[in-house]
């Protein structure tokens, strides 16, 4: 396997003063990666190429592996309902008025675009695990699902208004192709809305290869804000709005899986009244993360800069 020799954000060449986080086995990654911290911009992202076509066949192995994670589980019809809700001040924030096509990138099982389509939109899903497409297609049979990987499909299409992607850039081979591909598929004044996690938290600082968000090669690149506007400007995009963030937990997961406890953290999350209390410790740290600036996720709309 061949190794990037420079950052896929700023660009950069790796140096010795770069630091290595060497992957383990836990969850859905595997060990053996090597991650470069790149020293000019902060951006963690694994050295070894892997393709796309690799990662859109691991990704779709690996579909819902980790499930026992969740909090709780909520009904289809309220978690549209809440993304309706998260979208409205999207649209109304982005200023997206007169068009109405939208596309998902990372479609998963639908929900992102049916909340589009009550919305008023006419919207299209994008998604590379094939049992997420199904799903998708029989809940919503009026909608638009493709499964395949957003590299090979993207260019099927024509120009959207507001293109979205939840947690899909850190996945990709090659972000800054995608990027550049959705500069090409977006009208003017329309909006790319992008969530991700980001690398300079305070999870990675203090948990390193366990923390939750760190799943090489599940999650590809790490971004920090300053590379993401670093390959932002290069390929004509800005940052126009920073939505609040939206809570990405795992602190305790993650300190399981150091202590090699993880079998033991699955039994006790079993236990309702454990969860519940698992919830406020993580919200706890994710609060203190949030106060010294240092919040997992970048929640925010990009726009092609005038």
């Amino acid at each position: 396997m061949s190794s990037k020799t420079n950052c896929p954000a700023c660009g950069s060449q790796i140096i010795s003063t770069d630091r290595r986080i060497n992957s383990t086995k836990k969850d859905r990654s595997l060990e053996g990666l090597t991650y470069i911290d790149c020293s000019k911009c902060g951006t963690v992202y694994n050295m070894n190429n892997v393709s796309s076509d690799d990662l859109t066949t691991y990704h779709a192995e690996y579909w819902h592996s980790s499930g026992f994670f969740a909090y709780g589980e909520r009904s289809r019809v309220n978690q549209v309902e809440q993304l309706k809700m998260l979208m409205s001040g999207v649209i109304d924030t982005c200023q997206i008025g007169k068009g109405r096509e939208h596309l998902d990138l990372g479609s998963g099982e639908g929900g992102l675009c049916n909340a589009m389509h009550q919305l008023g939109f006419k919207t299209t899903g994008i998604e590379p695990s094939e049992s997420a497409v199904l799903t998708a297609k029989k809940v919503y049979p009026e909608l638009d699902f493709v499964q395949g990987s957003i590299e090979r499909d993207l260019s099927n299409y024509k120009k959207f208004n507001l293109i979205t992607l939840l947690d899909v850039i850190e996945h990709v081979s090659d972000p800054e192709l995608v990027l550049s591909e959705l500069v090409n598929h977006l009208e003017e004044d329309g909006a790319v809305v992008i969530r991700l996690p980001i690398s300079q938290t305070f999870q990675l600082d203090h948990l390193s290869e366990y923390a939750n968000l760190f799943m090489p090669p599940f999650h590809n690149t790490l971004f920090s804000k300053s590379g993401l506007k670093i390959l932002c400007k290069k390929i004509g995009l800005e940052i126009f709005h920073e939505f609040p963030t939206i809570n990405a937990f795992g602190y305790t997961k993650s300190l399981a899986e150091k202590l090699g406890m993880l079998e033991d953290y699955k039994d006790w999350r079993k236990s309702e009244k454990f969860k519940k209390f698992d919830m406020e410790i993580d919200n706890w740290f994710e609060k203190l993360a949030e106060n010294v600036g240092k919040p997992q996720t970048l929640f925010c709309a990009l726009k092609i800069s005038k």
